[in-house]
């Protein structure tokens, strides 16, 4: 008896099992409306009645069926709204070429359609160039050899265009104990001064005053301290714009020497420094003393200002710290074309390095999609193809491409549910280049607004609506036609089996059973299902027939 027992409730289980499966692989049969019908991708709505009784339709005479089902069905006989995406073209002046200006993104929830950024990598043939350098004794004659060598540069560069050049030094907080005032350069005015950043000069296509910046730039005594604010310099020459004098549709490049480390946001608390900083540009009358309570600006920071105003960086440091800096600047590694190395022996080598880079056009391009949460029910991923044809799935950034070069960018957009209204947001390239994008579901069906303004219809035996092709009744009414009232239940007795009504698996209309859909019960009483078969570990009927009305 035991054992019988025991068998009887594993093969219970395993029907209770199988009977789960039939609502995943047929989700249509439980939605009522052609709109809710419609927020399910695998669903379409019949509008003919004959197309109902086709037997491998979904069960219980319900019009949301799977859009599978209807493949040999001429299309005007059911509704099955399809996604569509549109995009406008790029127009007017715009720092990054992409062939796509805007996307409006209509979408059935559960599927996900992608759409393509094209970017192509435009040279800019004018150049600024701003040099900026530690203000540490030992870095004067790397300062001197770039000053001095201006003019032979730019004479180098100009072949492609305009070239306009500035020039800026940096410290430290002028704050106790990254600065004691004491100095370690003596001229004849001793005017000891302290700074964070100076700029010496601005970006000018006057080489006489390039030169001039090298005598300007001896005129300031370092600290004690070593010259440690690089980021916070980066960051001043880059949110000072105006005053920097960088110019609209021009490469822009900051080329930076240091022999020292770097202090970070970290560093800041020495000095009782507790707020962090606000990023802007704190220059007056050239100069940056440094917010007094503010901290040092994080690398990120940094980063956000270079991609926004669309300025690159290469570094030159001493040998010893090329290691260091590749660690410390990972946050700004899209902005940075090289960390080389100084040798005040070979200056050719270093100013012909400036030139290549300075000449090179090689970009890199990364995209940055809306961080949608899943209760606003959207989901986004990004792949990326950087010129070889082969799409990197996760990948969301190209390095170094080459001048003229076209990559692109797929970006899979998917609903998980309906939305209550579009929702906007952009995608944005490199920061400073946004890309609109409009996102709304295809949850409604156009009958339902023009049908639900339609008199009452005979076909709904002149008591209701046909919405899409389905009866709605007016209050006390019901059947497929509206024909019954809802309070006459005196025939509900026709709809008993067993001694019970439609097998308790749907309710009484009009003397005919109306299977709940949700059941996947079906039958003159609702009695009969498709999973309710002997089962084994190969499926219901050995994985050998098929289950109808509970026999194989």
């Amino acid at each position: 008896m035991m054992l019988i027992f025991l068998f009887f409730e594993v093969f219970l289980m395993g029907s209770i099992q199988v009977a789960l499966q039939p609502n995943a692989e047929n989700p249509c049969v439980s939605f009522r409306s052609c709109g809710t019908c419609m927020s399910n991708f695998a669903c379409s709505w019949v509008l003919d009645d004959a197309v109902l009784s086709i037997p491998t339709l979904t069960r219980g005479g319900r019009r949301c069926v799977l859009t599978s089902d209807l493949t040999d069905i001429e299309k005007s006989k059911y509704i099955n709204i399809q996604s569509t995406i549109s995009s406008l073209p790029q127009t007017g002046e715009n720092l990054i070429k992409i062939e796509q200006g805007s996307f409006d993104i209509k979408l059935r929830p559960g599927i996900e359609k992608e759409i393509l950024l094209t970017i192509t990598n435009t040279v800019e043939l004018n150049l600024d160039i701003y040099f900026l350098t530690d203000a540490s004794p030992s870095m004067m004659t790397v300062t001197d050899q770039v000053y001095a060598h201006s003019s032979s540069i730019a004479d180098r560069l100009s072949d492609t265009g305009t070239v306009h050049m500035g020039a800026g030094i940096f410290i430290d907080f002028p704050i106790i104990p990254f600065a004691f005032g004491s100095t370690v350069r003596i001229t004849a005015e001793y005017k000891p001064v302290s700074f964070l950043f100076k700029n010496v000069l601005s970006l000018t296509d006057n080489r006489d005053e390039m030169k001039n910046a090298i005598d300007e730039s001896r005129k300031v005594y370092a600290s004690a301290e070593t010259p440690e604010a690089l980021f916070d310099a980066i960051n001043q020459v880059s949110e000072c714009q105006e005053k920097i004098g960088w110019r609209e549709n021009t490469k822009k490049l900051i080329v930076a020497f240091s022999q020292f480390s770097v202090k970070l946001k970290h560093h800041s608390s020495i000095a009782g420094l507790v707020l962090p900083s606000d990023g802007k540009c704190h220059m007056i009358n050239n100069r940056d003393v440094g917010p007094t309570e503010q901290g040092y600006v994080h690398p990120h920071q940094v980063f956000q200002s270079l991609s926004k105003n669309g300025i690159q960086l290469l570094f030159f440091v001493a040998p010893t710290y090329v290691e260091y800096y590749q660690n410390v600047t990972t946050h700004l590694r899209d902005q940075i074309l090289s960390i080389e190395t100084y040798d005040t022996k070979n200056s050719d080598q270093m100013l012909d390095s400036i030139v290549n880079y300075a000449k090179s056009g090689v970009e890199t391009y990364w995209v940055a999609i809306p961080d949608f949460t899943v209760v606003q029910g959207i989901e986004m991923s990004v792949s990326a193809d950087c010129g070889d044809g082969v799409y990197e799935d996760g990948t969301s950034r190209c390095i170094s491409v080459n001048p003229e070069h076209k990559i692109h960018f797929k970006i899979g957009v998917k609903l998980l549910r309906c939305l209550d209204q579009p929702i906007a947001d952009t995608i944005n390239v490199n920061i400073r280049q946004m890309v609109p994008i409009t996102i709304s579901s295809q949850c409604g069906c156009d009958c339902e607004i023009s049908d639900a303004t339609a008199s009452n219809s005979v076909d709904c035996s002149n008591r209701g609506k046909l919405v899409c092709g389905e009866c709605v009744c007016e209050n006390g009414y019901e059947g497929d036609k509206c024909q019954c009232l809802e309070a006459d239940k005196k025939n509900e007795e026709i709809c008993r089996k067993n001694g019970t009504i439609c097998n308790d698996q749907g309710h009484c209309v009009c003397e005919k059973c109306i299977c709940d859909a949700d059941t996947l019960y079906y039958g003159d009483f609702c009695e009969c299902n498709d999973f309710n078969c002997p089962s084994t570990e190969n499926g219901l009927c050995n994985g050998m027939g098929e289950c109808k009305c509970g026999k194989c």
